[in-house]
């Protein structure tokens, strides 16, 4: 695998590095790129299996299957200009499936690479769940959603419309589009997961357009998990030491997570 020269990671803030010991907001942006963090499990996979590479991490904390594809098509895109296909690999960790981007109505960006003119919803947008905000975020929250025209969408998605295949069919879109586009250019990818709701959700009724989206990814054989779990619920089970603020796993579970998807790549290799 030396003849890799380019890593493009994907993710939200378990990819960003949330809560690492070198995080650093204030570091600068490249082109889309927020590096926060050296000590991320994308970092530890480089220097397990990919010697001569360097690492794009397109992650950005809070965000979901729309803005990683987003990104990482953009980046490998860029990439594609300097590198041949076989020299790049994409990496991802993918998010939550309840998280989705909406492109923003109002024009208000101020930013070079307008990540700001695209919002991502959460759970706790909702469902009143705003314990994991203070007063200030909450109320800026909603003031946004209000001003995006999305307070029914984002009500009624976390609440009236709160079902597995409802949860589940755009973020198998998002999936679908980039591993179609990622094929169609000739560049390997590998897949895991920072949580299990993608693989574990039960369904009430059946829908054959659902289950053949996932037989035409073989969903279950290309997105890497450890003991059934992603790797937030693995740290989680294992004891692995966590941040204070905001519970993402720290260093130690991050080294540990990059040995064990290592191996999952290095498998993976084998029988092609």
């Amino acid at each position: 695998m030396d003849n890799i020269k380019k890593i493009i990671a994907g993710g939200c803030s378990f990819t960003a590095g949330s809560e690492l010991s070198d995080w650093d907001a204030a570091r600068p942006t490249v082109g889309i790129l927020k590096p926060r963090s050296n000590f991320t499990w994308a970092n530890w996979v480089q220097k397990k299996l990919f010697k001569n590479a360097t690492v794009d991490n397109t992650a950005i904390p809070g965000t979901g299957y729309g803005s990683c594809v987003r990104r990482v098509i953009y980046q490998t895109n860029k990439m594609l200009k300097s590198y041949k296909p076989e020299d790049i690999v994409v990496l991802i960790m993918w998010t939550s499936i309840l998280r989705i981007e909406y492109p923003r109505i109002n024009d208000i960006s101020t930013s070079q690479d307008h990540e700001d003119r695209f919002w991502t919803s959460l759970p706790s947008d909702g469902d009143g769940q705003t314990k994991m905000w203070s007063k200030k975020v909450t109320l800026e929250r909603r003031q946004l959603i209000s001003d995006e025209y999305l307070t029914r969408t984002v009500l009624e998605f976390y609440t009236r419309r709160a079902t597995a295949d409802n949860h589940i069919y755009y973020p198998l879109q998002q999936l679908e589009y980039l591993t179609s586009w990622l094929k169609a250019n000739n560049v390997k990818f590998y897949y895991t997961c920072a949580f299990n709701d993608l693989l574990s959700l039960k369904h009430h009724y059946p829908n054959i357009f659902i289950e053949d989206m996932k037989q035409r990814l073989d969903l279950y054989n290309i997105v890497h998990t450890e003991e059934n779990l992603g790797f937030y619920d693995w740290a989680k089970k294992n004891n692995y030491k966590c941040g204070k603020e905001s519970d993402h796993p720290l260093e130690a579970a991050h080294e540990k997570w990059a040995d064990l998807f290592s191996k999952y790549i290095i498998d993976k290799n084998k029988t092609i």
